[in-house]
Protein backbone atom coordinates (compact mmCIF):
# COMPACT_ATOMS: atom_id res chain seq x y z
CA UNK A 1 0.00 0.00 0.00
CA UNK A 2 1.30 3.57 -0.82
CA UNK A 3 1.82 6.11 1.80
CA UNK A 4 0.55 9.86 1.56
CA UNK A 5 3.93 10.90 2.89
CA UNK A 6 5.88 9.54 -0.33
CA UNK A 7 6.42 10.54 -3.45
CA UNK A 8 3.64 9.46 -5.86
CA UNK A 9 4.60 7.76 -9.07
CA UNK A 10 2.35 8.88 -11.51
CA UNK A 11 4.25 8.67 -14.92
CA UNK A 12 4.27 5.48 -16.84
CA UNK A 13 7.75 3.87 -18.42
CA UNK A 14 7.98 2.36 -21.74
CA UNK A 15 9.59 -1.31 -21.25
CA UNK A 16 9.87 -4.40 -23.55
CA UNK A 17 6.83 -6.39 -23.40
CA UNK A 18 9.19 -9.58 -23.64
CA UNK A 19 13.18 -9.86 -22.75
CA UNK A 20 15.59 -12.31 -24.08
CA UNK A 21 18.47 -13.94 -22.21
CA UNK A 22 22.14 -13.18 -23.18
CA UNK A 23 20.98 -9.63 -23.81
CA UNK A 24 21.65 -5.93 -22.44
CA UNK A 25 18.43 -3.88 -21.21
CA UNK A 26 18.32 -0.49 -20.28
CA UNK A 27 16.09 0.49 -17.47
CA UNK A 28 14.88 3.82 -17.72
CA UNK A 29 15.12 6.26 -14.65
CA UNK A 30 11.11 7.05 -13.16
CA UNK A 31 10.38 10.32 -11.58
CA UNK A 32 7.91 10.61 -8.19
CA UNK A 33 6.42 13.90 -7.71
CA UNK A 34 6.53 14.90 -3.88
CA UNK A 35 3.84 16.83 -1.80
CA UNK A 36 5.70 20.30 -2.47
CA UNK A 37 5.86 19.19 -6.48
CA UNK A 38 9.53 18.70 -6.41
CA UNK A 39 10.99 15.15 -8.58
CA UNK A 40 12.18 12.58 -7.18
CA UNK A 41 13.73 9.42 -9.14
CA UNK A 42 12.54 6.00 -8.10
CA UNK A 43 14.77 3.42 -6.72
CA UNK A 44 14.69 0.06 -9.44
CA UNK A 45 14.45 -3.18 -7.71
CA UNK A 46 15.35 -6.20 -10.27
CA UNK A 47 13.95 -9.60 -9.39
CA UNK A 48 14.93 -12.55 -11.55
CA UNK A 49 16.59 -15.90 -11.53
CA UNK A 50 19.82 -14.13 -10.35
CA UNK A 51 17.56 -13.07 -6.66
CA UNK A 52 16.84 -9.13 -6.09
CA UNK A 53 18.83 -5.97 -7.05
CA UNK A 54 18.22 -2.74 -6.03
CA UNK A 55 19.99 0.46 -7.74
CA UNK A 56 19.40 4.01 -7.09
CA UNK A 57 18.97 5.04 -10.73
CA UNK A 58 18.85 4.26 -14.59
CA UNK A 59 20.59 0.59 -15.02
CA UNK A 60 21.82 -1.64 -17.74
CA UNK A 61 20.80 -5.30 -16.74
CA UNK A 62 21.34 -9.15 -18.28
CA UNK A 63 18.08 -10.77 -17.50
CA UNK A 64 18.36 -14.30 -15.95
CA UNK A 65 15.84 -17.45 -18.08
CA UNK A 66 13.97 -18.33 -15.03
CA UNK A 67 11.14 -17.63 -16.59
CA UNK A 68 10.00 -13.70 -15.64
CA UNK A 69 11.94 -10.84 -14.23
CA UNK A 70 9.93 -8.49 -12.16
CA UNK A 71 11.44 -4.44 -12.55
CA UNK A 72 9.76 -2.47 -9.43
CA UNK A 73 10.06 1.56 -9.50
CA UNK A 74 10.21 1.79 -5.43
CA UNK A 75 9.30 5.57 -3.94
CA UNK A 76 8.93 5.15 -0.28
CA UNK A 77 6.14 3.26 0.37
CA UNK A 78 4.79 3.98 -3.38
CA UNK A 79 5.38 1.30 -6.13
CA UNK A 80 4.67 0.19 -9.49
CA UNK A 81 6.05 -3.10 -10.74
CA UNK A 82 6.19 -4.73 -14.50
CA UNK A 83 5.97 -8.65 -14.75
CA UNK A 84 8.23 -9.38 -18.28
CA UNK A 85 8.26 -12.54 -19.74
CA UNK A 86 12.17 -13.67 -20.11
CA UNK A 87 12.76 -15.77 -23.40
CA UNK A 88 15.66 -18.11 -24.03
CA UNK A 89 17.14 -16.66 -26.97
CA UNK A 90 19.68 -19.45 -28.23
CA UNK A 91 19.27 -23.65 -28.49
CA UNK A 92 22.24 -25.86 -27.42
CA UNK A 93 20.81 -28.32 -29.22
CA UNK A 94 23.17 -29.16 -31.60
CA UNK A 95 26.86 -28.67 -31.33
CA UNK A 96 26.98 -25.36 -30.84
CA UNK A 97 24.55 -22.72 -29.65
CA UNK A 98 21.77 -21.26 -32.39
CA UNK A 99 18.92 -18.78 -32.25
CA UNK A 100 16.13 -20.70 -30.92
CA UNK A 101 13.73 -18.79 -33.49
CA UNK A 102 10.75 -20.98 -31.33
CA UNK A 103 11.12 -18.76 -28.99
CA UNK A 104 10.88 -15.25 -30.89
CA UNK A 105 7.00 -16.26 -30.50
CA UNK A 106 4.65 -16.39 -27.83
CA UNK A 107 1.66 -18.36 -29.15
CA UNK A 108 -2.39 -18.73 -27.71
CA UNK A 109 -3.63 -22.20 -26.23
CA UNK A 110 -3.87 -24.57 -29.08
CA UNK A 111 -1.13 -22.64 -31.24
CA UNK A 112 1.77 -24.45 -31.19
CA UNK A 113 5.53 -22.80 -32.59
CA UNK A 114 8.17 -24.97 -34.14
CA UNK A 115 11.61 -24.04 -35.35
CA UNK A 116 12.68 -26.08 -38.48
CA UNK A 117 16.00 -25.31 -40.00
CA UNK A 118 14.75 -23.24 -43.07
CA UNK A 119 11.68 -21.90 -41.30
CA UNK A 120 9.30 -21.33 -38.48
CA UNK A 121 6.13 -23.68 -38.23
CA UNK A 122 2.60 -22.01 -37.02
CA UNK A 123 0.32 -24.95 -36.15
CA UNK A 124 -3.17 -24.56 -34.90
CA UNK A 125 -6.31 -27.04 -33.89
CA UNK A 126 -8.22 -24.02 -32.41
CA UNK A 127 -8.52 -20.81 -32.83
CA UNK A 128 -5.32 -18.45 -31.66
CA UNK A 129 -2.38 -16.88 -32.90
CA UNK A 130 1.41 -16.24 -32.42
CA UNK A 131 3.11 -12.84 -31.82
CA UNK A 132 6.85 -12.16 -32.51
CA UNK A 133 8.17 -11.11 -29.15
CA UNK A 134 11.09 -8.18 -31.16
CA UNK A 135 10.05 -4.69 -31.29
CA UNK A 136 9.75 -4.08 -35.38
CA UNK A 137 9.99 -0.68 -36.61
CA UNK A 138 7.02 0.33 -38.77
CA UNK A 139 8.25 1.80 -41.26
CA UNK A 140 8.99 -0.52 -43.99
CA UNK A 141 7.56 -3.88 -42.36
CA UNK A 142 8.17 -7.02 -44.00
CA UNK A 143 6.41 -10.06 -43.20
CA UNK A 144 6.91 -13.47 -45.86
CA UNK A 145 4.87 -16.79 -44.99
CA UNK A 146 2.76 -18.78 -46.84
CA UNK A 147 0.03 -21.67 -45.56
CA UNK A 148 0.57 -25.31 -46.16
CA UNK A 149 -2.14 -26.16 -48.75
CA UNK A 150 -2.09 -29.51 -46.84
CA UNK A 151 -3.42 -28.11 -43.75
CA UNK A 152 -5.44 -24.56 -44.62
CA UNK A 153 -8.32 -25.94 -42.39
CA UNK A 154 -9.68 -22.56 -41.64
CA UNK A 155 -11.65 -19.65 -42.75
CA UNK A 156 -9.05 -16.91 -42.39
CA UNK A 157 -5.91 -15.60 -40.89
CA UNK A 158 -5.25 -12.36 -39.40
CA UNK A 159 -1.61 -10.40 -39.44
CA UNK A 160 -2.07 -7.57 -36.66
CA UNK A 161 -0.07 -4.80 -35.87
CA UNK A 162 0.18 -3.33 -32.20
CA UNK A 163 2.18 -0.23 -31.35
CA UNK A 164 4.72 -1.16 -28.68
CA UNK A 165 4.10 1.34 -26.02
CA UNK A 166 0.09 2.06 -27.02
CA UNK A 167 -1.89 -1.03 -26.66
CA UNK A 168 -4.79 0.44 -28.04
CA UNK A 169 -3.58 1.87 -31.89
CA UNK A 170 -3.97 -1.32 -33.43
CA UNK A 171 -4.97 -2.53 -36.88
CA UNK A 172 -5.34 -5.41 -37.84
CA UNK A 173 -5.47 -7.19 -41.83
CA UNK A 174 -7.72 -10.52 -42.52
CA UNK A 175 -7.00 -12.58 -45.68
CA UNK A 176 -10.26 -14.90 -45.95
CA UNK A 177 -9.96 -18.74 -47.25
CA UNK A 178 -11.63 -18.61 -50.73
CA UNK A 179 -10.33 -22.31 -51.51
CA UNK A 180 -9.25 -22.18 -55.00
CA UNK A 181 -9.93 -18.44 -55.35
CA UNK A 182 -8.04 -15.39 -54.71
CA UNK A 183 -8.42 -14.49 -50.87
CA UNK A 184 -11.00 -11.66 -49.90
CA UNK A 185 -9.29 -8.85 -47.45
CA UNK A 186 -10.92 -7.41 -44.38
CA UNK A 187 -9.18 -4.12 -42.43
CA UNK A 188 -10.27 -3.95 -39.09
CA UNK A 189 -13.02 -6.76 -39.45
CA UNK A 190 -14.29 -4.90 -42.41
CA UNK A 191 -14.36 -6.73 -45.66
CA UNK A 192 -12.57 -3.69 -48.65
CA UNK A 193 -14.05 -5.21 -51.83
CA UNK A 194 -10.55 -6.23 -52.25
CA UNK A 195 -8.68 -9.65 -52.74
CA UNK A 196 -5.41 -11.01 -54.14
CA UNK A 197 -4.19 -11.24 -56.99
CA UNK A 198 -3.73 -14.75 -57.49
CA UNK A 199 -5.06 -18.15 -55.62
CA UNK A 200 -3.77 -17.55 -51.79
CA UNK A 201 -3.72 -20.71 -49.72
CA UNK A 202 -4.38 -23.74 -52.87
CA UNK A 203 -0.38 -23.73 -53.82
CA UNK A 204 1.87 -23.06 -50.82
CA UNK A 205 2.81 -19.48 -52.50
CA UNK A 206 4.75 -16.99 -50.41
CA UNK A 207 2.89 -14.43 -48.85
CA UNK A 208 4.52 -10.64 -48.95
CA UNK A 209 3.08 -8.53 -46.47
CA UNK A 210 4.56 -4.66 -46.27
CA UNK A 211 3.32 -2.36 -44.21
CA UNK A 212 4.42 1.48 -44.35
CA UNK A 213 3.12 5.13 -44.62
CA UNK A 214 -0.65 3.65 -42.89
CA UNK A 215 -0.66 1.34 -46.00
CA UNK A 216 -0.20 -2.35 -46.60
CA UNK A 217 0.69 -3.85 -49.58
CA UNK A 218 -0.25 -8.04 -50.02
CA UNK A 219 1.71 -9.36 -52.67
CA UNK A 220 0.20 -6.32 -55.47
CA UNK A 221 -3.21 -5.25 -53.51
CA UNK A 222 -3.02 -2.22 -51.84
CA UNK A 223 -4.69 -1.59 -48.37
CA UNK A 224 -5.61 1.87 -46.46
CA UNK A 225 -6.29 2.22 -42.93
CA UNK A 226 -7.88 5.14 -41.22
CA UNK A 227 -9.18 3.67 -38.01
CA UNK A 228 -7.56 1.49 -35.39
CA UNK A 229 -9.28 -1.99 -34.25
CA UNK A 230 -11.51 0.25 -31.67
CA UNK A 231 -12.69 2.92 -34.34
CA UNK A 232 -10.58 5.49 -33.30
CA UNK A 233 -8.73 7.30 -35.64
CA UNK A 234 -5.56 6.25 -36.97
CA UNK A 235 -2.25 8.12 -37.74
CA UNK A 236 0.47 5.62 -37.67
CA UNK A 237 2.06 3.86 -34.74
CA UNK A 238 3.25 6.80 -31.95
CA UNK A 239 6.21 4.93 -30.96
CA UNK A 240 7.03 3.93 -34.84
CA UNK A 241 7.24 0.28 -33.74
CA UNK A 242 4.89 -2.84 -33.58
CA UNK A 243 4.37 -6.30 -32.23
CA UNK A 244 3.26 -8.26 -34.91
CA UNK A 245 0.95 -11.11 -34.71
CA UNK A 246 -0.42 -14.00 -37.34
CA UNK A 247 -3.85 -15.81 -35.91
CA UNK A 248 -6.19 -18.42 -37.09
CA UNK A 249 -9.69 -18.02 -37.07
CA UNK A 250 -12.12 -20.66 -38.00
CA UNK A 251 -10.28 -23.47 -37.38
CA UNK A 252 -11.87 -26.86 -38.09
CA UNK A 253 -8.87 -29.87 -38.22
CA UNK A 254 -5.23 -29.05 -39.19
CA UNK A 255 -4.14 -25.74 -39.93
CA UNK A 256 -0.11 -24.78 -40.43
CA UNK A 257 1.70 -21.47 -41.62
CA UNK A 258 4.89 -21.32 -42.45
CA UNK A 259 6.91 -18.16 -41.79
CA UNK A 260 10.09 -17.78 -43.61
CA UNK A 261 11.69 -13.76 -43.39
CA UNK A 262 11.01 -10.62 -41.34
CA UNK A 263 12.26 -7.80 -43.29
CA UNK A 264 15.69 -9.13 -44.54
CA UNK A 265 16.15 -11.77 -41.69
CA UNK A 266 15.45 -15.69 -42.84
CA UNK A 267 13.66 -17.54 -40.03
CA UNK A 268 16.40 -20.25 -39.95
CA UNK A 269 18.27 -21.92 -38.07
CA UNK A 270 22.03 -19.56 -37.71
CA UNK A 271 24.07 -19.67 -35.15
CA UNK A 272 24.98 -16.01 -35.37
CA UNK A 273 23.83 -12.92 -36.38
CA UNK A 274 24.50 -11.57 -39.90
CA UNK A 275 21.97 -9.15 -40.67
CA UNK A 276 23.07 -5.93 -39.74
CA UNK A 277 20.50 -3.29 -37.25
CA UNK A 278 17.59 -1.35 -39.36
CA UNK A 279 17.18 2.32 -39.19
CA UNK A 280 14.24 4.60 -39.24
CA UNK A 281 14.62 8.20 -40.00
CA UNK A 282 11.92 10.50 -37.97
CA UNK A 283 11.61 12.98 -40.38
CA UNK A 284 11.83 13.49 -44.85
CA UNK A 285 14.61 15.63 -45.51
CA UNK A 286 13.37 17.40 -49.05
CA UNK A 287 16.32 18.93 -50.39
CA UNK A 288 19.87 17.93 -50.80
CA UNK A 289 21.52 21.41 -50.97
CA UNK A 290 21.56 24.27 -48.72
CA UNK A 291 22.99 27.72 -48.87
CA UNK A 292 25.48 29.64 -46.08
CA UNK A 293 23.52 30.89 -43.35
CA UNK A 294 21.24 27.88 -43.33
CA UNK A 295 20.13 26.36 -40.77
CA UNK A 296 19.77 22.27 -41.29
CA UNK A 297 17.50 20.42 -38.71
CA UNK A 298 19.05 16.67 -38.30
CA UNK A 299 16.33 14.34 -37.55
CA UNK A 300 16.04 11.66 -34.71
CA UNK A 301 16.11 8.37 -36.05
CA UNK A 302 15.40 4.57 -34.40
CA UNK A 303 17.38 1.73 -34.44
CA UNK A 304 16.07 -2.01 -34.60
CA UNK A 305 17.67 -5.62 -35.36
CA UNK A 306 15.65 -8.60 -35.73
CA UNK A 307 17.30 -10.77 -33.79
CA UNK A 308 19.57 -8.81 -31.09
CA UNK A 309 18.04 -6.43 -28.24
CA UNK A 310 20.99 -4.52 -27.79
CA UNK A 311 21.34 -1.80 -30.88
CA UNK A 312 22.89 1.43 -30.17
CA UNK A 313 22.72 4.21 -32.86
CA UNK A 314 24.51 7.42 -33.49
CA UNK A 315 24.59 10.26 -35.73
CA UNK A 316 27.77 12.23 -36.35
CA UNK A 317 27.80 15.54 -39.27
CA UNK A 318 31.03 16.35 -41.07
CA UNK A 319 32.54 19.01 -43.35
CA UNK A 320 35.58 18.13 -44.71
CA UNK A 321 36.34 15.20 -42.77
CA UNK A 322 35.91 17.44 -39.34
CA UNK A 323 32.95 17.32 -37.16
CA UNK A 324 30.07 19.91 -36.89
CA UNK A 325 28.99 21.87 -33.97
CA UNK A 326 25.45 21.92 -33.25
CA UNK A 327 23.34 25.64 -32.76
CA UNK A 328 23.41 24.15 -29.03
CA UNK A 329 27.38 23.67 -28.70
CA UNK A 330 26.86 19.76 -29.15
CA UNK A 331 29.70 18.45 -31.22
CA UNK A 332 27.94 15.70 -34.08
CA UNK A 333 30.37 13.21 -33.18
CA UNK A 334 28.80 9.55 -32.55
CA UNK A 335 25.84 11.55 -30.76
CA UNK A 336 22.46 9.99 -29.36
CA UNK A 337 20.26 8.69 -32.14
CA UNK A 338 17.15 9.89 -29.53
CA UNK A 339 17.73 13.67 -30.40
CA UNK A 340 17.01 16.29 -32.76
CA UNK A 341 19.99 18.47 -33.91
CA UNK A 342 20.27 21.99 -35.46
CA UNK A 343 22.98 23.28 -37.70
CA UNK A 344 23.92 26.62 -39.29
CA UNK A 345 25.62 26.41 -42.99
CA UNK A 346 28.94 28.18 -42.45
CA UNK A 347 30.73 27.46 -45.62
CA UNK A 348 30.82 26.34 -48.90
CA UNK A 349 31.79 22.46 -49.27
CA UNK A 350 29.90 19.41 -48.84
CA UNK A 351 28.30 18.27 -45.38
CA UNK A 352 27.62 14.58 -44.65
CA UNK A 353 25.05 13.31 -42.62
CA UNK A 354 25.31 10.18 -40.98
CA UNK A 355 23.89 7.55 -39.40
CA UNK A 356 25.33 4.19 -37.63
CA UNK A 357 23.79 1.56 -35.82
CA UNK A 358 25.53 -1.28 -34.05
CA UNK A 359 23.72 -4.20 -32.89
CA UNK A 360 25.33 -6.90 -30.43
CA UNK A 361 27.32 -8.90 -32.64
CA UNK A 362 29.39 -5.70 -33.81
CA UNK A 363 27.38 -5.61 -37.42
CA UNK A 364 27.09 -2.11 -38.47
CA UNK A 365 24.36 -0.67 -40.55
CA UNK A 366 25.85 3.29 -41.85
CA UNK A 367 23.58 5.59 -43.67
CA UNK A 368 24.92 8.31 -45.20
CA UNK A 369 21.34 9.91 -46.14
CA UNK A 370 21.96 12.92 -47.40
CA UNK A 371 25.33 15.35 -48.92
CA UNK A 372 24.21 19.03 -48.18
CA UNK A 373 25.86 21.74 -49.95
CA UNK A 374 26.47 25.03 -49.23
CA UNK A 375 27.01 27.36 -52.28
CA UNK A 376 27.40 31.46 -53.53
CA UNK A 377 26.70 31.91 -57.08
CA UNK A 378 30.33 32.52 -58.24
CA UNK A 379 31.00 36.69 -59.66
CA UNK A 380 31.31 36.81 -63.49
CA UNK A 381 32.43 39.98 -65.44
CA UNK A 382 33.71 41.47 -68.55
CA UNK A 383 37.03 42.85 -69.16
CA UNK A 384 35.74 45.46 -71.40
CA UNK A 385 32.33 46.87 -72.76
CA UNK A 386 30.85 44.17 -74.71
CA UNK A 387 30.22 45.90 -78.50
CA UNK A 388 26.95 44.98 -80.28
CA UNK A 389 26.99 45.92 -83.60
CA UNK A 390 29.42 44.32 -85.99
CA UNK A 391 29.59 43.56 -89.56
CA UNK A 392 30.42 40.35 -91.28
CA UNK A 393 34.00 39.28 -89.98
CA UNK A 394 35.96 38.55 -87.23
CA UNK A 395 34.10 39.33 -84.22
CA UNK A 396 36.64 40.12 -80.95
CA UNK A 397 34.57 39.65 -77.81
CA UNK A 398 35.62 40.78 -74.33
CA UNK A 399 37.43 38.48 -71.71
CA UNK A 400 35.69 36.72 -68.82
CA UNK A 401 37.04 37.83 -65.31
CA UNK A 402 36.36 35.20 -62.52
CA UNK A 403 38.34 34.60 -59.27
CA UNK A 404 40.67 32.12 -58.76
CA UNK A 405 39.52 28.46 -59.09
CA UNK A 406 36.31 29.41 -60.92
CA UNK A 407 36.71 28.26 -64.77
CA UNK A 408 34.56 30.66 -67.30
CA UNK A 409 33.62 29.95 -70.93
CA UNK A 410 31.66 31.43 -73.63
CA UNK A 411 29.71 30.22 -76.38
CA UNK A 412 28.08 31.72 -79.39
CA UNK A 413 24.78 31.17 -81.58
CA UNK A 414 24.48 32.42 -84.98
CA UNK A 415 21.09 33.56 -86.16
CA UNK A 416 19.69 30.21 -86.99
CA UNK A 417 20.57 28.58 -83.84
CA UNK A 418 23.86 26.42 -84.91
CA UNK A 419 26.75 27.06 -82.36
CA UNK A 420 29.85 28.66 -83.72
CA UNK A 421 33.45 27.98 -83.21
CA UNK A 422 34.94 30.66 -80.62
CA UNK A 423 38.84 30.82 -80.37
CA UNK A 424 40.61 33.42 -77.90
CA UNK A 425 37.54 35.01 -77.51
CA UNK A 426 37.19 35.20 -81.22
CA UNK A 427 34.92 34.05 -83.93
CA UNK A 428 33.69 34.57 -87.77
CA UNK A 429 30.40 35.59 -87.98
CA UNK A 430 29.62 34.64 -91.82
CA UNK A 431 25.33 35.56 -91.97
CA UNK A 432 23.65 38.64 -91.29
CA UNK A 433 21.49 38.68 -88.14
CA UNK A 434 21.31 38.75 -84.36
CA UNK A 435 23.76 36.58 -82.49
CA UNK A 436 23.55 34.92 -78.81
CA UNK A 437 26.64 35.28 -76.66
CA UNK A 438 26.64 33.28 -73.41
CA UNK A 439 29.50 33.70 -70.63
CA UNK A 440 28.73 31.03 -67.79
CA UNK A 441 31.42 30.86 -64.99
CA UNK A 442 31.36 27.67 -62.61
CA UNK A 443 33.02 26.99 -59.24
CA UNK A 444 34.20 23.45 -57.64
CA UNK A 445 30.56 23.27 -56.32
CA UNK A 446 28.99 23.15 -59.76
CA UNK A 447 27.80 26.58 -58.53
CA UNK A 448 27.33 28.95 -61.66
CA UNK A 449 26.36 32.23 -63.24
CA UNK A 450 25.76 33.09 -66.55
CA UNK A 451 25.85 36.17 -68.59
CA UNK A 452 24.14 36.19 -71.99
CA UNK A 453 24.36 39.11 -74.78
CA UNK A 454 22.76 39.43 -78.10
CA UNK A 455 25.02 41.55 -80.77
CA UNK A 456 23.71 42.20 -84.26
CA UNK A 457 25.57 42.27 -87.52
CA UNK A 458 25.44 43.27 -91.09
CA UNK A 459 27.35 43.20 -94.57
Amino acid sequence: MGSSNSPSIDQKVNLPKYLLTDSEYTLPELMATGANGNKVACKIMITDGNGTREYSKSVTFVPDANGNATITYVSGDNTVSYVIPVKKKKTSAGILPSYNFANYFVSDDGVSVVAESDSVKLSATKDGGAEFIRELLSNNLTLYFSVNSAKNNFEYITVTLTDVYDARVSISTTLYNKGSKPADIAVNGVLVQKSLAVASFQNDKVIRFNFSNNQSIIDETFVKYSQTIYGEEFNGFPSKMVYAKISFGGVKGENEIIFTQINSQMLKTTLSDNIAPTISINGEYGRTYAKVGDVITVYSALTKDILEPTCKGSISVTFGGDYVTALDGTVLNGVSMSEEYQFKVSKNGQYEIIYSSTDGKNKTNSKVLFKTYSFTTPTLSLDSQLKTEWTVGTVTLPKAVVEEGVIAYVSVTDPYGKMVTVKNYKFEAVHQGVYEVRYVAQDSEGNTKTLVYKIGVKK
